[in-house]
């Protein structure tokens, strides 16, 4: 019973909101089971885990380290229920924070645009860049089709980038 007890206390407990280490054990279509040192593995739910669409080169796989956000401690199964997007987002702001701090310049992808400017991902993070802070671009161009072919065509390429605001 002693014995028990000491393995008992050896376990980590869980808050909402905790940023931890884990290892991938298993995956399936119901989601991602990942030991983060609790009584049993947590459970990334299929929902928690569209940050992996963007890197199909890759893939997750069993016996990778992850960094995952803690959703709930515990569910009705005993399991904690974690999120790799908003862990994935979470690094991201303490990134983009401390390059804001710096003013350090870096490299993102553009993934979206708008009538307004692009958008880009920074570790997880979507980020905007005004129209009128990309160069040949100019939103007050009278010819908005095309500022948006423009803007469009910048869709998937990197730009140098440093976080103002």
């Amino acid at each position: 019973m002693q014995e028990l007890w000491e393995q008992s206390l050896s376990y980590k407990t869980f808050h909402r909101g905790d940023v931890v280490d884990g290892v991938v054990v298993a995956i399936d279509r119901e989601g991602i089971l990942v030991d983060v040192g609790a009584k049993s593995e947590g459970v990334i739910p299929r929902d928690e885990a569209q940050s992996l669409q963007e890197d199909p080169e890759h893939p997750l796989q069993v016996g990778d380290e992850v960094l995952v956000y803690v959703l709930s401690p515990e569910n009705q199964e005993g399991q904690v229920v974690l999120s790799l997007d908003r862990a994935r987002a979470e690094k991201g702001w303490r990134l983009l924070l401390q390059r804001f701090e710096t003013g350090e310049i870096f490299q993102a992808r553009v993934v979206d645009y708008n009538k307004g400017g692009l958008i880009v991902s920074i570790e997880g993070v979507r980020g905007f860049v005004p129209a009128s802070h990309v160069a040949g671009v100019r939103p007050e161009n009278p010819a908005v089709d095309q500022a948006d072919d423009k803007l469009a065509a910048m869709v998937g390429r990197e730009l140098r980038l440093k976080v103002i605001e």
